[in-house]
């Protein structure tokens, strides 16, 4: 299963649309900041690829849930964007809270930084933020790509290049 996985796009839905462009996947995946860029992809969409997004905290309300539990080939997900959670201070909220949800991954955004950890316990999780695609700065934009071969998940940032 190819996973594409988007956050924090503030207002670069073209990014988001070259990206997509790119490769065919099976789901992708919005972390919230944006999400009038991502219902933008998503009508855009002629693929049969699952879209899923939660809202972030500069996003209007308009239903879309603050977080989601979803299972991706097997693998228990928990979708964020992180406000909730100060993540801007750390991941020991979310990690404790991850812990509680029994997770296999967690995928979170906010911060505009990449991270990728194996969080260590009596059960493993991983931990992912794909960065920003709408990052501008000192900040590269940057994408998520998960890939889950044979029962493993395989993580990925890479960075945006138009």
């Amino acid at each position: 299963m190819k996973i594409l996985v988007f956050s924090d796009s503030h207002g670069k839905y073209e990014r988001m649309a070259e990206v997509f462009s790119r490769d065919k996947y099976d789901v992708v995946l919005f972390l919230g900041d944006g999400l009038s860029d991502f219902d933008r992809l998503q009508k855009s969409n002629m693929t049969s690829a699952r879209m899923i997004a939660v809202k972030g905290n500069c996003d209007l309300f308009d239903g879309t849930p603050d977080e989601r539990i979803i299972d991706l080939d097997g693998f228990r997900v928990l979708m964020l964007h992180g406000h909730k959670k100060n993540v801007k201070n750390g991941t020991s909220i979310l990690e404790y809270y991850a812990r509680e949800k029994e997770v296999d991954l967690v995928l979170y955004g906010h911060t505009h930084s990449r991270d990728i950890r194996r969080i260590d316990g009596e059960k493993p999780f991983y931990i992912f933020n794909p960065g920003s695609i709408g990052a501008s700065g000192y900040l590269n934009p940057s994408f998520g790509y998960i890939e889950t071969v044979k029962g493993q998940i395989v993580l990925n940032v890479t960075d945006y290049r138009s």
